[in-house]
């Protein structure tokens, strides 16, 4: 299994923050690069090595009725509502990438800020799954698109992220609603050996870099 931290530990030490995001529809025989992106095959990280700091379950009182929560814990429970976990990112091809974060905003925030985050966090995601559908997917065969980044099977209208802090070293796991739309149909996109071992990249930066993204996505 890779300990992942190796993978990106030049950029952890200048003060990312790493992410990692499960696809649904998503299967791969070997890990591959786009630019900074990482992708890892189901079950092919120790996430173990990541230290996931637990967060506060639905609880009831011993009359049968559900506490009153507030703050973090309120925070906890309603990423944990989701059905999102470190067995979901176990089960799934996994997107990996360094990301700047305030730590201390993020620490400190809310169920909304997480919200907010993962919508940011799949779209910045959703530039190599992009790079990805306009090498192997075709307007003509839906049934073979992957899923979006922070999805998993049976998510539903929500996202997911593992977010690790180097200095901590500890992650949190957040989850909430995010997604606009989806594709059911098909079972996805896999990805021989062969194919993932083909080199692809982002389009460059500055102008005409920005109008090939653009394009991408509408052809997404």
């Amino acid at each position: 299994m890779f300990d992942i931290r190796i993978e990106f530990s030049q950029e952890l030490s200048t003060g990312k923050r790493l992410v990692l995001m499960p696809v649904s529809r998503f299967k791969i025989e070997k890990p591959f690069r786009i630019d900074h992106f990482a992708f890892f095959p189901a079950g092919s990280i120790e996430l173990s090595a990541l230290r996931t700091v637990p967060g506060q379950l639905l609880a009831t009182t011993g009359t049968g009725t559900i506490e009153s929560l507030q703050g973090q814990q309120l925070r906890e429970v309603l990423s944990n509502l989701t059905g999102a976990s470190p067995e979901v990112l176990g089960t799934h091809a996994i997107v990996a990438f360094p990301y700047d974060i305030d730590w201390e905003e993020f620490l400190n925030a809310d169920h909304r800020y997480d919200i907010d985050l993962l919508r940011r966090l799949s779209e910045y995601a959703d530039q190599a799954m992009d790079t990805i559908k306009l090498h192997y997917c075709t307007l003509s065969a839906p049934y073979a698109i992957p899923g979006g980044a922070g999805t998993w099977d049976e998510s539903g209208e929500y996202l997911c992220a593992l977010l690790y802090d180097l200095h901590d070293n500890e992650s949190y796991l957040i989850a909430g609603r995010g997604v606009v739309s989806r594709i059911v149909a098909g079972l996805g996109l896999e990805l021989d050996a062969e194919r993932c071992s083909n080199a692809m990249s982002l389009p460059v930066s500055g102008e005409v870099g920005n109008i090939v993204c653009h394009g991408l996505r509408l052809y997404s």
